[in-house]
């Protein structure tokens, strides 16, 4: 069963915790990138608020793939690329 959420992230939420940009930002030119079920608009909001490279899934992800066998080895490349029952996470990047 999956479930879509629909809820679109407030950027007073992001702000209320813009301390933990300094985490996720490891070198300038890296995309933080966020491993969840229709992440997309959460990585929207967070390029928009920190104005700071940012990546999220449009639509449904699968972890069951870090067991699986895969000719993919990287495990966080294997999560973007997988299709599910859905389709394709379809990645979204902002810049």
């Amino acid at each position: 069963m999956a479930f879509r959420v629909f809820h679109q992230p407030d950027k007073a939420d992001i702000l209320k915790n813009s301390a933990l940009v300094k985490k996720f930002i490891k070198k300038p030119k890296q995309v933080s990138k966020f491993y969840g079920c229709y992440t997309e608009g959460f990585a929207k909001t967070w390029n928009g608020v920190f104005g700071v490279a940012s990546a999220g899934a449009k639509n449904k992800i699968d972890f069951g793939v870090v067991d699986t066998p895969s000719n993919i080895t990287n495990i966080m490349e294997r999560i973007e690329k997988t299709p599910t029952s859905l389709g394709n996470p379809d990645w979204t990047e902002y810049k």
